[in-house]
C-alpha cells in the first residue's frame, strides 16, 4: 500500500475555516495517519484532512529527523489552534513554531490536489520529501518570522 507522507511546517496559528464534517464516511486521521482507500471520491467528492495529526512542538524538522521522535510523539487536531495545548505539560503560547505531518495511505492510484483555505502564518509544505509550496518565510522567533494569509490551492 503506498503512503504519501506530508510535512508541513506551520508557524503561528492553524485556522483553515472549514467546517467540520460530521459525517462518518469520511475517513478522519488518527495518531497522524488517514486512510483513503476505501473512499469513493466519485460518489462523495473531496475530503478534508481533519483529525490527529502528529505535532512537534518547537521543531522543524525533516522526515529523517522525525523519526528520531519516535517514541514521543503528540498528536494535534486539525483544524484548531495550539494556544493552550499541553505540550510536556505546559501550556502553548500563540507564537511559536511546530512541524506538523500527516500520512495519507491509500492514493497511489489517485490524482490528488490540496486546497488550503485562509492560514495566517508561514509554512513550507513538503509531499513525499518534495518540497511543494512556501507561503510567506518560516522562522524561529517573530523578527525571522513572515506570515502571510493567502487562499492556495496545489496539484
Amino acid at each position: 500500500m503506498a503512503k504519501i507522507e506530508f510535512l508541513l511546517i506551520l508557524i503561528l496559528i492553524i485556522t483553515t475555516g472549514c467546517k467540520l464534517n460530521s459525517q462518518s464516511k469520511f475517513p478522519t486521521a488518527k495518531n497522524g495517519e488517514i486512510n483513503i482507500e476505501n473512499f469513493d471520491f466519485n460518489k462523495y467528492g473531496p475530503i478534508r484532512l481533519n483529525g490527529e495529526w502528529e505535532f512537534y512542538w518547537n521543531q522543524l524538522l525533516n522526515l529523517e529527523e522525525i523519526s528520531k521522535f519516535k517514541d514521543s510523539k503528540y498528536y494535534i487536531k486539525v483544524p484548531s489552534v495550539w494556544n493552550g495545548f499541553k505540550y510536556n505539560n505546559k501550556k502553548l503560547p500563540g507564537f511559536g513554531f511546530a512541524t506538523y505531518r500527516l500520512i495519507i495511505k491509500g492514493c497511489s492510484n489517485l490524482n490528488y490536489g490540496l486546497k488550503f483555505y485562509e492560514i495566517d502564518c508561514a509554512y513550507k509544505l513538503f509531499i513525499n520529501r518534495t518540497f511543494v509550496i512556501e507561503n510567506g518565510k518560516v522562522g524561529t522567533n517573530e523578527k525571522t518570522t513572515i506570515k502571510t494569509w493567502i487562499r492556495r490551492e496545489v496539484y
